[in-house]
């Protein structure tokens, strides 16, 4: 919102930019989102930014904001920070407005997670190749069902550990 202008000397030498039009607001990060998706009309002008995890009424008001569920809507990914597998399944540049609870719910679950869950998140994913948000978000939360054991690739070794 505000710029260095060196040839001023008043206020401290910052120069106020207005960045509020009178019918969009700007984007305001209230942290580090998992996941931050920007959406043009057909036109090409910016209708705005959704960031997620978000709650279920700030959701509800950025698609009602965005007007996302419209037809002829682009999306842009400005910040995706879930594993690459999942990124790769859920294809964020052809989301559309119906998808965006279920990627919620899974940004939600992704931003409570420590880095070696994500990592065996992104494992089972690759191994189990879910379909949708969804089946990730039924992985993510039994995740901690079954135990690792490395240095096992074949069913006749698994056999010789004890499962508890």
């Amino acid at each position: 919102c505000c710029q260095r202008d060196s040839q001023a000397s008043l206020n401290g030498g910052v120069k106020l930019e207005e960045l509020y039009d009178g019918w969009y607001f700007p984007s305001f990060l209230y942290g580090s989102p998992v996941a931050a998706i920007e959406v043009f009309s057909r036109g090409g002008e910016p209708n705005g930014t959704i960031c997620l995890p978000a709650s279920e009424q700030q959701l509800f008001r950025q698609r009602k904001r965005t007007d996302i569920d419209s037809e002829g809507i682009r999306i842009r990914v400005v910040t995706d920070e879930l594993p690459e597998k999942i990124s790769a399944i859920l294809d964020l540049d052809h989301l559309k407005g119906s998808d965006l609870p279920a990627l919620n719910r899974l940004c939600k679950a992704v931003e409570s997670m420590e880095k070696t869950n994500l990592e065996k998140l992104n494992a089972a994913v690759l191994l189990a190749e879910p379909r949708d948000a969804e089946e990730i978000l039924r992985l993510a939360a039994n995740l901690e069902a079954p135990d690792f054991i490395p240095a096992i690739y074949a069913p006749e070794k698994g056999g010789q550990f004890p499962v508890w």
